[in-house]
This record gives C-alpha cells, structure tokens and sequence, in this order.
C-alpha cells in the first residue's frame, strides 16, 4: 500500500493534514500581527474562517478531537496555534520573559482547543462568527 509508504498511520495522516490547516490558518494571523492590539476584527475573521473549515470537516474533527480520535493531531494543532500566539505576544508585550510568554501562548492555545472540542459536541451549535468573536474576547490581555 502507498498510504503507508508515507505515513506510519492513519493517525499520522490525520495529524499532519490537520496540521497542516492549522498552519496555514497560524501563518495567516502571525502575518496580520503588527503589536498595537488593534486588529481583532482582522483575528476574528481569520478564526471565523478556521472554524467554518472544521465544521465542513465537522466528522473528521468531532472524531480527530475526541478520546477516541487522535493525540498527535492534538498537539500539532495546539503547537501550532501557541506559536502563532507567542509571536503575537512578543509583538505585544516584549517585555514578558520568552518563558513567560511561551506558557501563557501554551495556556491560550490550550483554552482555544478545548473550547473548540466542546463547540464540536455541542447541540445547537453556535456559529462560527459568534464562537470566533467570543474566544478573541477571551484572549485579551486586559
């Protein structure tokens, strides 16, 4: 089989597909962050747009994200979204330590994925828009 010749696992395909989304939408907010903290309207766009691609992607992610799903994709999403967040943090407060900054981009990550894997079980849903402009609100530093 190809599939193997590439990939250990189904799991590893999974991971590094997903991964790979999350990075592009993490390159696209790090390319907005200027450091004034103004440009949540522009983040709340971006992450209205991750969002609606993991709804279309609703099974894959609700599977993806559950106990039963996958841990590396886990931690390539949360990786890759604390990166994103410790740049804009840098960006905002260069003042911080790296460590400090590398623990609260951990934590903020973190909240965002487990807030994303309780939309993702939840019935009614709310929409993407309204969950994207409810985690910006939660990621202020203030």
């Amino acid at each position: 089989m190809t599939f193997y010749r590439h990939f250990a696992s189904l799991d590893a395909l999974v991971a590094d597909a997903m991964g790979d989304h999350a990075e592009r939408a993490a390159a696209a907010w790090e390319a907005i962050a200027d450091g004034s903290g103004e440009q949540e309207n522009e983040s709340t766009q971006l992450l209205t747009t991750y969002l609606d691609y993991i709804e279309e992607n609703q099974e894959l992610y609700r599977w993806a994200l559950s106990e039963a799903g996958s841990i590396r994709t886990l931690h390539e999403i949360r990786s890759r979204f604390a990166r994103a967040i410790e740049h804009e943090l840098e960006l905002l407060a260069p003042s911080l330590p790296t460590e400090e900054r590398a623990l609260r981009a951990s934590y903020a990550a973190g909240g965002m994925l487990g807030a994303c894997m309780h939309w993702l079980s939840s019935s009614p849903r709310t929409p993407t828009s309204e969950l994207a402009t409810r985690l910006i609100a939660l990621s202020r530093l203030s």
